[in-house]
């Protein structure tokens, strides 16, 4: 793996934890930004940082 390449998925990795955290802190952390659905316990043990249901899963999200 190209190093450019690891340097910018970690990046992109942290900033989504980032965006987590600060889900938890206003209390948004486990609903859909999309769709405002509940995020699955299976889903957010898998994946604690997804912002998204499995349904929008694809869906590029903006932040």
């Amino acid at each position: 793996m190209d190093s450019e390449l690891l340097v910018d998925t970690v990046a992109d990795q942290r900033r989504l934890v980032q965006e987590a955290l600060e889900r938890v802190e206003d209390g948004s952390y486990g609903t859909c930004v999309v769709c405002g659905a509940t995020i699955d316990d299976e889903r957010l043990e898998a994946r604690p940082e997804v912002a998204t249901c499995r349904e929008h899963a694809d869906t590029p999200v903006v932040t």
